[in-house]
């Protein structure tokens, strides 16, 4: 996902102000918390105060397989956060795969978040879905541990289903980062 360059620059002007110290407080509590699940994300962003994602917006902001996607937006002299959360979400490079996916987003971006990101999923990173500035852990809940998945076997989606997995990505650029958080959708094949 990414935002066309010319409404980020807009945006990050109009927002500009005193950079933020990395805290993944908002995609823990929106996303991870809710487990993905759209409707308790968007919930959890209204008692917390964020609006509604305005349609010009949102509608840059979807991508093909993210049509469900349905987002709220906050913003303070630091910036704008903006959340989407999407019910059956296609992944581009695992075919059929279909997930719950919430994503948390921060204009500017924040580089910090990267290294917080990749202590918290605890996982290797996974090398053949990480490009162009993306980075992937796939992980399952263990005991209170996140445990890696092997997402190249002969039927990863099945197996990362079974054993309750969870994504998260994070895309990490000046002018946006982006986290996504997602989980195997009930619907999904497998």
């Amino acid at each position: 996902m990414r935002l066309r360059t010319l409404s980020l620059g807009l945006l990050a002007a109009a927002l500009g102000g005193a950079a933020r110290a990395a805290d993944l407080s908002d995609f823990q509590s929106l996303c991870v918390a809710t487990h993905a699940e759209s409707k308790a994300a968007l919930a959890a962003a209204d008692a917390a105060g964020w609006m509604a994602l305005p349609d010009a917006l949102l509608a840059q902001l979807r991508r093909p397989g993210m049509e469900t996607a349905e987002g709220r937006l906050k913003s303070d002299n630091g910036g704008m956060r903006f959340m989407m959360a999407a019910h059956d979400a296609a992944l581009s490079n695992i075919p059929g795969a279909k997930i719950d996916a919430c994503a948390v987003g921060l204009v500017p971006g924040d580089a910090g978040l990267a290294d917080q990101i990749k202590a918290w999923a605890a996982v290797p990173e996974m090398a053949a879905m990480s490009k162009n500035g993306m980075h992937v852990y796939a992980f399952t809940e263990e005991g209170g541990r996140h445990g890696p998945v092997d997402m190249t076997g002969p039927d990863p989606m099945a197996t990362w289903k079974a054993r309750h997995g969870a994504l998260v990505v994070i895309q990490d650029q000046p002018q946006l980062t982006l986290l996504i958080y997602g989980v195997p959708s009930p619907t999904s094949p497998n």
